[in-house]
């Protein structure tokens, strides 16, 4: 392992942040019980941030980071002493409206409907050391949801309150309908500019709830180029209903 070796982690239900750094001893303002030991976790205080996403940049040596229902991008330069944090500021504005993407005249999708939900990833391309946004559109699963109107003949109407007792689980899925690909072009560490790419070239998406990457479709053929290879998000559930959100 290489002494500059760094681990990121998100923890406990409030998906905070902690790092681990190889020959590193904690800093000064930490409990003095745990002063000068070595491989300690040390938290990353960002009391109000919930942290969906990690990936590290290895060609800037940043760690990037989503938060907060997926409208904050933030870079950590965790090599440095003290730990840099920067807000990434998005000047083609896409960032500050991605969760009303695509744009309304331009979306088919129902995401007014209850059961229309994205989700947002970060993927990383070693080879060509860029970094992308992909923006997953999907169907959730009905569990917390009443279906139809209320006190009419609509034949649609039910309420779904707990899973042993539902009478018809064909109701029940959450299913992938389709992505968006944003390119994160930089300006400068707190400025980037956001690109929709209609088409990805020799480039292979893997999206999944944990990490997301992009592998090269030349140096590995037997992948389909400008496709995304995507798994099922609640694969821990324990009714499985099908689907693959």
């Amino acid at each position: 392992m290489d002494d500059d070796c760094i681990v990121v982690a998100i923890y406990r239900v409030t998906q905070k942040l902690c790092f681990c750094r190889k020959k590193r001893t904690r800093r000064d303002d930490d409990d003095d019980d745990d002063d000068n030991h070595p491989n300690c976790w040390i938290p990353l205080h960002s009391p109000f941030m919930y942290y969906y996403q990690i990936v590290y940049h290895s060609g800037k040596k940043l760690f990037y980071t989503v938060s907060d229902a997926w409208l904050n991008l933030e870079a950590w330069d965790l090599h440095s002493d003290p730990i840099k944090r920067f807000h990434i500021k998005d000047k083609s504005q896409i960032m500050r409206d991605l969760c009303y993407w695509p744009p309304r005249y331009l979306n088919p999708l129902d995401w007014d409907g209850p059961l229309y939900t994205q989700k947002i990833h970060l993927a990383y391309d070693h080879q060509d050391q860029e970094l992308f946004i992909v923006l997953r559109h999907g169907n959730r699963n009905t569990l917390s949801y009443t279906l139809g109107v209320p006190d009419s003949e609509d034949p649609y109407y039910k309420t779904v309150t707990s899973v042993p007792d539902i009478e018809d689980s064909d109701i029940i899925y959450h299913n992938t309908l389709s992505f968006d690909v944003f390119k994160v072009n930089f300006i400068n560490d707190p400025n980037v500019k956001l690109q929709h790419l209609d088409d990805f070239g020799n480039r292979a998406f893997f999206v999944g709830k944990n990490r997301s990457f992009v592998l090269s479709t030349t140096e590995f053929p037997e992948l389909r180029s400008g496709s995304i290879y995507f798994a099922d998000q609640k694969y821990l559930w324990e009714y499985n209903f099908g689907g693959q959100l």
